[in-house]
């Protein structure tokens, strides 16, 4: 028995015999974990999705009141928040492929799943459309810090530079890329090395210190486009903060 919420799902399915097997499948796999709503057209799955509170879509794209793709463009655009799992038939393979490009989590082939398949193709698309959401605000989170970061240090002749540590990547904020006349807001740690800070052993002076004891960086002094720096990193839980005073 499930001890979390059950997840609730909207089969936008015509064809009875395909939404009983939806239906078969999922109660015999975890007769507690699913909450299974039915929508034979896709005006009455527009409907339950304003009125149920549905974590996955499993599609057709064959529904009496439309047909192909653009029936997953619709259901994107009406909520984008919820994964859709689309369900092809044998000689719609490709289209299950292209829908995945356009936005679906996951496709499954009729005829082609049990009950298991079925069950794992659902987690995967809700736990993949969690993360997603949370990388999204990460994101935006990102973004905030760093126009709050430029505000507060531009009047001391301060810019910042984040490293990724996920990516082993360089994310220069908006001021110190205008202040260095630098082309690229993104760099790699290769191309961080020659062209960011082509004084500064990274790896060696600033990253390395940082893993071992989690704990600041020693000041280091270098030159970029002929202005005078001193970079200081402090650790963080996307990697590290690099925070660099220049002279004017």
């Amino acid at each position: 028995m499930s001890e979390q919420r059950p997840l609730h799902i909207l089969a936008i399915e015509d064809n009875p015999g395909d939404a009983f097997l939806i239906r078969f499948y999922l109660e015999e796999i975890d007769p507690e974990g699913y909450v299974i709503h039915d929508a034979g057209s896709l005006a009455k799955g527009l409907e339950l999705l304003e009125s149920e509170s549905i974590d996955v879509i499993l599609l057709d794209l064959h529904l009496p009141d439309a047909s192909g793709l653009g029936i997953l463009d619709t259901v994107v655009e009406f909520r984008p928040d919820i994964p859709v799992v689309v369900m092809t038939g044998l000689s719609d393979e490709k289209t299950g492929e292209n829908a995945v490009s356009k936005g679906a989590q996951d496709f499954l082939v009729k005829g082609r799943f049990d009950g298991a398949i079925l069950d794992s193709s659902i987690k995967y698309a809700s736990k993949r459309s969690d993360l997603n959401k949370q990388f999204n605000q990460i994101n935006d989170e990102t973004a905030l810090l760093n126009e709050v970061l430029d505000a507060m240090m531009i009047s001391q002749n301060i810019g910042f530079v984040l490293y990724w540590k996920e990516t082993n990547t360089f994310e220069v904020s908006r001021h110190l890329q205008a202040i260095f006349s630098l082309s690229e807001s993104h760099y790699s740690l290769e191309e961080a090395n020659s062209g960011l800070f082509p004084d500064v052993d990274l790896v060696g002076d600033v990253l390395a210190p940082l893993d071992k004891v989690q704990k600041n960086a020693s000041s280091i002094s270098f030159v970029l486009n002929g202005k005078q720096c001193t970079l200081k990193a402090v650790s963080h839980s996307i990697g590290a903060l690099l925070f660099i005073a220049y002279d004017t």
